[in-house]
């Protein structure tokens, strides 16, 4: 199954985070015919989705939210254009207190990805 790790990264973290995810899944594909790439979000095409089984996004919590420059581009995905593909959030922050942990980027991804 290919892997497609997408992220968004202002300051380059979350895109430390996206490299790093690739590299251990690399580590742990059990064939070399297992194509796992990083691609930036801005960068993203349909064209990067054909044959790809597993979808990894990551982005940044700005303000308890998604980034504003990602939710146009997620707007902008064809509806249905997951359908079949199994996908993944994480979001990058620094330390929250336990009441602000809810209000991260990884479950508002989530829901505009389905």
């Amino acid at each position: 199954m290919n892997t497609l790790v997408v992220h968004y990264s202002k300051y380059g973290n979350t895109q430390l985070v996206a490299e790093t995810i690739a590299e251990a899944m690399r580590a742990a594909a059990d064939t070399d015919s297992q194509l796992i790439t990083v691609t930036r979000f801005e960068e993203l095409t349909a064209d990067d989705m054909q044959e790809v089984g597993l979808l990894v996004v990551g982005v940044p919590t700005h303000n308890m939210n998604l980034p504003k420059p990602v939710r146009p581009l997620l707007a902008e995905l064809p509806k249905k254009a997951l359908r079949g593909i199994y996908f993944t959030t994480y979001d990058t922050s620094y330390e929250l207190s336990r009441w602000l942990q809810p209000f991260t980027a990884a479950k508002p991804l989530a829901r505009k990805l389905r």
